[in-house]
């Protein structure tokens, strides 16, 4: 088992150690080994075709290019940007670096990391996957507040992120049955579930909901790989305005002085990829 690499150490510190270990850990770096294009779960040939794609692919061209600018950038858990696709080169197709997964929620401690020494922003898009389902799908805008419409036609109290949680389960599930028992999971029973249900294919008819059969295993997928290509598009932008910028899966963190450009930077390059101008991006909080 140990043919290919060798295994990694683990440490299980004690608590008065472990808290000078996390701060050193967000000064930890990984080498930049030239291999930012990989795919996961590969059905098919699928793990062939990304082994062997030639030097010149866009993928390839672009993650390179991508790499070997932010070599020269410093950040918490400083690490290669891969590109990763999920069984086929139609699912997935995100951008992944371990700074993504510092924890933001519960403890604020990503948003108060720096990038070259500098305070960091992250700008992204309100209901991404909503909008980009209704843009390409139906050339709808979702309006400004749609988690808050959803909530507004189910009646009673309900949360903006109860709302946020079914959307995404719908058009993330193959089929009805899936989408219902994961949002059980996230306490949303059946009685909220067909209260959101109703709201949403009221407020947005046009959106596909639990439509496995025609994306092969739900939308979700599909759009994360839209929200990957208009990353790539707006690090390569940042590139030639000598702009660093990280992946957040589908945020963009910068520099807190670069945040206007990176707001206009990422509308522009959403409107590009679906076709139409119906987003405009917004520094998370």
């Amino acid at each position: 088992k140990y043919e290919k690499a060798s295994m990694a150490a683990r440490v299980f510190p004690t608590d008065r150690l472990a808290p000078e270990l996390a701060v050193l850990a967000l000064y930890s770096q990984q080498p930049f080994n030239g291999n930012y294009v990989r795919i996961n779960k590969p059905e098919g040939s699928y793990e062939s075709i990304i082994a062997n794609l030639a030097s010149d692919h866009p993928d390839i061209r672009a993650m390179n290019t991508i790499n070997e600018f932010m070599q020269s950038h410093t950040w918490a858990l400083k690490a290669p940007i891969e590109l990763v696709y999920s069984k086929d080169i139609m699912r997935g197709g995100r951008l992944y670096t371990p700074y993504q997964n510092l924890p933001s929620r519960n403890h604020y401690v990503r948003k108060n990391t720096l990038l070259d020494g500098k305070p960091i922003i992250e700008v992204d898009f309100s209901a991404n996957h909503l909008r980009l389902a209704l843009a390409i799908l139906a050339k709808e805008d979702a309006g400004d507040t749609p988690y808050e419409d959803i909530c507004e036609l189910a009646g009673g109290e309900i949360e903006r992120q109860q709302a946020k949680v079914y959307i995404t389960r719908a058009i993330g599930s193959k089929d009805r049955t899936e989408a219902l028992g994961a949002c059980l999971k996230e306490r949303i029973n059946n009685r909220l579930f067909e209260r959101l249900e109703a709201a949403t294919q009221k407020r947005f008819p046009k959106l596909p909901l639990y439509d496995g059969e025609t994306f092969n295993g739900g939308l979700g997928v599909y759009l994360q790989s839209v929200e990957g290509a208009i990353l790539k598009d707006v690090m390569q932008l940042g590139m030639m305005h000598d702009i660093p910028t990280i992946p957040v899966h589908d945020a963009l963190a910068v520099q807190a002085t670069e945040a206007e450009w990176a707001k206009d930077a990422m509308s522009e390059v959403w409107s590009d990829h679906v076709g139409c101008s119906s987003a405009k991006a917004r520094v998370s909080m």
